[in-house]
């Protein structure tokens, strides 16, 4: 298969590598049909994070059609669509029994700040990433979720990591004012949030304000269901 291909701080190139393979009975192989080029990448890119090997393979915001199972997953079937949240959690330690699966100690046991993450250093698993035709995804019955029908994977692919993310950050609560810097995936939400399921409700109660040097994106953001393209960040 083709996949991205880290050769060294600011040195990446696709390469043909071997597919993955079912290697634990709770294991999934995903078909990527989106995957995002997040801003956290530029610091593996750039040599900044500890133990990123050579030959890893980056992308930690990924949708897929589900290929192959292992034997013990139950809540998922060859050919689901899903998106694969960006951590990797067993679903059963202590950590996961409390709702913090980003320090899920099974998937990182090395570790003692983190669970594991796709596509993200050794520091985090050594987990290769979606930035690939293929990905091996583990403990496919805690994290993958089916898109539901009429969903658009670009819409899909941002719940894996950047809109939970920010939104869980930014403490965002109905009433408020919130100002989006610059005009990427946060910014494309926005604009179709109010058409979502249940998304919608709140974001109609919030006021925002879009900031970008884009002349394309500084108009006032307006409720939408119509579809759209790509955001610049996925492929």
């Amino acid at each position: 298969m083709l996949a991205m291909n880290y050769r060294g701080p600011q040195r990446v190139r696709i390469d043909h590598k071997p597919m993955p393979e079912i290697v634990h009975p709770q294991d999934a192989i995903v078909r990527v049909t989106r995957s995002c080029i997040c801003g956290s990448d530029l610091h593996l890119y750039n040599g900044s994070v500890p133990d990123t090997r050579v030959g890893m393979t980056f992308g930690h915001e990924i949708t897929g059609v589900v290929e192959q199972l292992g034997p013990e997953v139950q809540n998922l079937k060859v050919g689901d669509h899903v998106l694969v949240p960006f951590n990797i959690a067993c679903g059963k330690c202590v950590f996961c029994q409390q709702g913090l699966f980003g320090n899920c100690h099974e998937s990182n046991p090395q570790a003692t700040a983190v669970g594991g993450i796709f596509g993200y250093s050794h520091t985090a698993g050594g987990y290769d990433g979606g930035q690939a035709e293929y990905v091996r995804v583990p403990y496919a019955d805690v994290g993958p979720t089916v898109i539901p029908a009429g969903m658009d994977p670009d819409d899909a692919v941002m719940l894996t990591d950047v809109v939970p993310t920010g939104y869980q950050a930014a403490g965002i609560q109905p009433g408020d004012t919130v100002v989006v810097f610059g005009a990427g995936p946060w910014a494309s939400w926005r604009h179709g949030a109010p058409g979502s399921s249940g998304q919608g409700e709140l974001s109609s109660l919030i006021s925002w304000i879009i900031v970008s040097n884009s002349p394309a994106t500084t108009a006032p953001a307006k409720p939408t269901t119509s579809k759209r393209s790509a955001t610049p960040c996925c492929s």
